[in-house]
């Protein structure tokens, strides 16, 4: 590690704790009190409703057991509902309800806001910037958890 290292971890860190905060602030103030992934969860069914619980696993990079999690309480909330997929009697399909509908869209907008403020103060060239910085320490992560190592510095 670098000497910048563990400063860099510090402001991600930071970084991430004030997002959670717009977060919440939006999310959970203004959008029926959605807790943390749900938003998410809905924007994904608005856009491919009917999807079954594995495909959504797999858009929403989490494990079933989170997944499970989120949707009983979306479920008990009347925002989504699962249905046996007609063609699979083994597979679950997950639905948006009118309620999840409303919630979805209302949390669209809530994700364009948080989007506005995150990006403010940077110019759009630094956004860029940041973008691929951000892709290449994501990489980065992605290859070393996965048994891979990480890439040399400098490299992309």
């Amino acid at each position: 590690m670098g000497p910048n290292g563990e400063g860099l971890l510090q402001h991600f860190r930071r970084c991430t704790n004030w997002m959670h905060r717009v977060h919440n602030r939006l999310e959970g103030g203004e959008c029926g009190g959605l807790h943390h992934g749900q938003g998410k969860l809905l924007a994904t069914l608005l856009q491919q409703d009917g999807c079954s619980q594995r495909e959504l696993c797999g858009l929403l990079q989490i494990r079933p057991a989170s997944l499970s999690e989120l949707l009983d309480k979306l479920e008990r909330s009347g925002a989504v509902e699962r249905r046996q997929s007609p063609d699979d009697r083994r597979v679950s399909c997950v639905y948006l309800t009118d309620l999840g509908r409303e919630r979805a869209a209302l949390a669209a907008v809530h994700r364009k806001k948080e989007a506005q403020m995150l990006a403010a103060c940077l110019t759009e060239a630094e956004q860029e910037q940041l973008i691929g910085l951000l892709q290449k320490v994501e990489d980065g992560l992605k290859r070393q958890l996965e048994g891979e190592g990480p890439p040399p510095a400098g490299r992309e």
